[in-house]
Order: C-alpha cells, then sequence, then structure tokens
C-alpha cells in the first residue's frame, strides 16, 4: 500500500508541474501577444 501511495503522490507533483508550466507558458503568451501569435503561425505554416 505505502508504494502504491507515494507512486500516486509523484504521479500527482507530475500533473501539478505539468500544468503549472502551461500556465506559466500561456502567462507569457499573452504578455507576448502579437510577437508569438505571429511565431506559431510561421510554425504552423511549416509543418
Amino acid at each position: 500500500m505505502p508504494g502504491k501511495l507515494s507512486r500516486t503522490l509523484s504521479q500527482t507533483k507530475a500533473v501539478l508541474l505539468l500544468w503549472a508550466a502551461l500556465e506559466v507558458t500561456q502567462r507569457l503568451a499573452s504578455m507576448g501577444g502579437a510577437r508569438s501569435n505571429s511565431a506559431s503561425r510561421f510554425y504552423g505554416r511549416s509543418k
């Protein structure tokens, strides 16, 4: 049981870290505004 619990805790930590990273990325993107939009448009064309 303890092993399963620790695994669940580590998975929760990973999800929280991922969510935090997404949050920061979105915050930066909204701050960057038009610059990040043009960059994403450019990458979309190159695919």
